[in-house]
């Protein structure tokens, strides 16, 4: 069955073209009907946002899309269910050049290059991520263009992101239907901002597909543009027999990347892996969120910031949207709180003898720290309080341990977890939409909660 792979359009683009031969599909890779339909109306959509000079470019200050000379030249044709044929096209991996297309190709001809996709995608589904388009094969026949996901439609709460989230979740768990046999298919997911993966619901994809979400040890973003062209184009292009074994959670080390030390890592869902990886926006909010928590900033592990950090970067630059999933965000900052947690005191409560055997999963077996989850958690401080009134070795080595820490204050850290876990933990990960006042919520808990529990788990 073939697998299916996400990469990024760019920016980028090729400008010549030919005409397109009249009778040609172009979009043969999806051939429902009412997917069809659906894909061709939501192009049409955008290129009404285009064309009426609605839609604004957001992120990268490029002004208001209708007034690039590149879209004005775009013309409503089969592409867009239209019947003007009077457009320039290309297929669409020789239309972008940007770095990962660019990278892929090497020094190929036009027509070297066609015959390098065309006989590699023979065993994988590849399909272009496009603000405009939505999805294309690298075949497909497409205009120059220029947009972004980040986009927003002028006098709306809606960006392109939104447009198009639940059409291509749709598209994506029909062909992983289709191809799986009542099996699950792999996806790759090699896309190279966040901006694009926020333009899924990977809830619904994960019900039909494996997914395989990249993150690198090193870099985020448009930096890993190579790596992931590297990755692409020696992994799945290169004529190989067996495909390239992958894994959960598990940094793998290439010769080919562009630093010695640079990792990739694949997520099961977009931010939940606990291993340390490079993220977006990271040093962006470093100075509102230092002034925001106070003396309990500094005193956190830098991973603890990080993911805080990319947790506000993935708000602020979704705040505006009517319906966006802050799912990603929530779980950075849940997963913030998780690792303080790991490390400043389950950590060295289960060094205190009496208290490691304490520390168990649902089924009663004994777990390490990196293995607890919240609700592991809290059921340990319950038997952690009831141990110290049971034993005073225990009691005497907590408070030499952490002076400031009595079961009474035990017992509030404790009911604190609880409101995370229940209230503000979207323990339902990609499951269903975070809310922006759910998220929110968790957004304003937070800096209190650190604040609060900071100096009083500090080691004496």
């Amino acid at each position: 069955m073939p697998d299916l792979i996400l990469i990024s359009c760019s920016d980028h683009k090729m400008p010549y073209g030919w005409r397109m031969v009249e009778g040609t599909d172009p979009i043969p890779w999806l051939q429902d009907a009412e997917l069809r339909q659906k894909l061709f109306k939501t192009r049409s959509l955008v290129f009404h946002y285009i064309k009426t000079k609605k839609l604004c470019d957001a992120e990268r200050k490029q002004g208001n899309r209708g007034y690039d000379p590149v879209n004005r030249g775009l013309v409503k044709g089969p592409d867009f269910n239209g019947d003007d044929y009077s457009g320039l096209y290309l297929p669409a991996c020789l239309r972008y050049i940007g770095r990962f297309f660019r990278e892929v190709r090497g020094n190929l001809s036009d027509d070297d290059a066609l015959k390098l996709w065309q006989r590699s995608c023979g065993g994988y589904q590849v399909l272009i991520v496009s603000g405009l388009y939505g999805l294309v094969s690298p075949f497909d026949p497409i205009q120059e263009y220029t947009c972004h996901f980040t986009d927003r439609i002028i006098g709306t709460r809606q960006g392109l992101q939104t447009i198009w989230r639940d059409l291509l979740a749709e598209i994506i768990c029909h062909l992983a239907q289709e191809a799986g046999a009542g099996c699950k298919v792999k996806l790759v997911d090699l896309l190279s901002e966040e901006s694009y993966q926020d333009a899924f619901d990977w809830g619904l994809i994960s019900k039909h597909a494996t997914c395989f979400n990249r993150a690198y040890k090193l870099k985020a973003g448009p930096e890993t543009l190579i790596n992931s062209a590297r990755f692409f184009r020696n992994e799945f292009l290169y004529d190989k027999k067996e495909p390239p074994e992958l894994f959960h959670n598990k940094f793998i080390h290439k010769e080919y990347f562009d630093n010695p030390a640079e990792q990739i890592l694949f997520e099961s869902q977009p931010k939940t892996t606990r291993k340390e990886v490079a993220r977006e926006g990271i040093a962006e909010f470093i100075p509102q969120l230092k002034h925001l928590y106070g003396e309990s900033w500094d005193p956190l592990l830098d991973r603890v910031k990080n993911e805080i950090a990319n947790s506000e970067y993935s708000y602020q630059h979704h705040c505006d949207l009517r319906g966006f999933d802050f799912t990603a965000a929530g779980i950075c900052l849940s997963k913030a709180i998780e690792i303080w947690l790991e490390k400043k005191v389950v950590r060295p409560l289960v060094g205190i003898e009496g208290l490691a055997e304490l520390l168990k999963d649902r089924t009663g077996h004994q777990i390490s720290p990196e293995e607890a989850t919240l609700g592991d958690i809290t059921q340990f401080l319950k038997e952690v309080v009831n141990k110290i009134y049971q034993d005073p070795k225990v009691r005497y080595a907590l408070n030499r341990r952490f002076s400031e820490i009595t079961p009474d204050k035990i017992a509030g850290f404790k009911n604190d977890l609880i409101e995370i876990k229940d209230n503000h933990r979207n323990g339902w990960a990609h499951k269903k939409i975070m809310r922006k006042k759910d998220y929110e919520d968790f957004r304003d808990f937070s800096p209190n909660f650190f604040k609060t529990w900071v100096p009083k788990w500090k080691q004496g």
